[in-house]
């Protein structure tokens, strides 16, 4: 009788056991090269500004050539005991330019960062820092950190989440979910092209975070290297928005269906994200340059307005800037946009880019 007992309770007690395992067991699946490459170009949409996509997708390509494998997970999935992290590449224009022709007459080594590498010596000094592994990749943004985030999770042997801290590109890094929801970007590690390694323990906020990350960007030839956000599950459950990487394979392959089709792309991308189109046309003239660790551009160029927008008595759009003294500001009139008025040394606002 006992020993009739003692085998249910070992029965019982292992499928217990399985089940639990099961329960933290994720689903982990590997991107294909097609879903990887509609991807790219779904996130340089995502993005809502100027994008390379032909340079991620070669990058991507290289990748898998490479041996290299990338793997997904859904952010449901994630098991409880899981802590993620986040790449933050942070620089622009506006480098110090003695320090860039000093470095060079030193002849300082550099490292070669084709393919993540300062990102990988970040998360190496922080998870050494912090005394814990990471066990999935973050999407900081939209564009150019998608790839940054899936060479990060390839490179950690870890699987990167469907998810974003933003959705689209930002140019700064308190604009995210987690900040808005009391989930700080610290602690954080940024590592410079030279390989100057540097710990953010603790920052006031992330208005903090940014400033100094901008800084070293600013003294380290233009741009440093990042990761941020060391997150629970339980943190990343309620700070990253989900679905966003699935959102962007939906959106590339869309656009490369109605391309080989013939057909208008964007009525297929509006109907992958349930939206509307505001207006269309033709940018006319852009200027950019390099200031304080970002990448500045004024856009000129009359829009079709759309019908959501059409009734509109007065609705501004854009502030444009074709000159440095001046910004002229566009409204809505009969679906067209046009200039209202000039004003000199006034400005609302600027396209604001931080592209190295």
């Amino acid at each position: 009788m006992k020993s009739h007992f003692r085998h249910a309770f070992s029965a019982v007690a292992a499928v217990l056991l399985s089940v639990s395992l099961n329960a933290q067991t994720p689903k982990i699946r590997t991107l294909s090269e097609q879903e990887l490459v509609d991807m790219m170009l779904g996130a340089s949409i995502q993005a809502s500004r100027s994008s390379n996509t032909a340079s991620t997708v070669v990058r991507i390509k290289d990748a898998l050539a490479a041996g290299k494998t990338f793997k997904m997970v859904s952010l449901e999935d994630i098991p409880d005991n899981w802590t993620t992290i986040s790449e933050s590449g942070v620089g622009g224009g506006g480098a110090w330019q003695y320090v860039i022709e000093r470095t060079r007459q030193q002849k300082l080594p550099t490292i070669r960062n084709q393919t993540g590498e300062t990102t990988v010596l970040a998360a190496k000094a922080l998870s050494k820092y912090l005394g814990k592994p990471f066990n999935a990749v973050v999407r900081t943004e939209a564009d150019g950190a998608t790839i940054s985030g899936l060479l990060l999770a390839a490179d950690l042997g870890v699987p990167i989440i469907d998810g974003c801290l933003s959705g689209r590109a930002r140019p700064e890094v308190e604009q995210q979910i987690p900040w808005i929801v009391g989930i700080p970007a610290s602690p954080a590690a940024y590592v410079s092209r030279w390989g100057d390694t540097v710990i953010i323990d603790h920052a006031a906020d992330d208005y903090r975070v940014e400033d100094i990350a901008r800084a070293l960007a600013v003294a380290s030839g233009g741009g440093v290297s990042g990761v941020m956000n060391p997150m629970s599950a339980a943190d990343a459950k309620r700070g990253v928005i989900p679905g966003a990487l699935t959102q962007a394979i939906l959106v590339g392959r869309a656009v490369r269906e109605a391309v080989a089709q013939g057909k208008d792309p964007i009525p297929a991308i509006l109907n992958v994200v349930h939206g509307y189109k505001l207006f269309h046309g033709i940018v006319q003239r852009d200027e950019t340059w390099g200031e304080r660790g970002f990448t500045w551009s004024n856009a000129c160029g009359p829009q079709e307005i759309g019908p959501s927008l059409s009734g509109l008595l007065l609705q501004a759009i854009f502030v444009m800037k074709p000159a440095k003294d001046r910004c002229r500001f566009d409204v809505v009139r009969g679906r067209q946009l046009v200039s209202v008025r000039t004003y000199r040394k006034f400005s609302l606002g600027w396209f604001r880019d931080s592209r190295s």
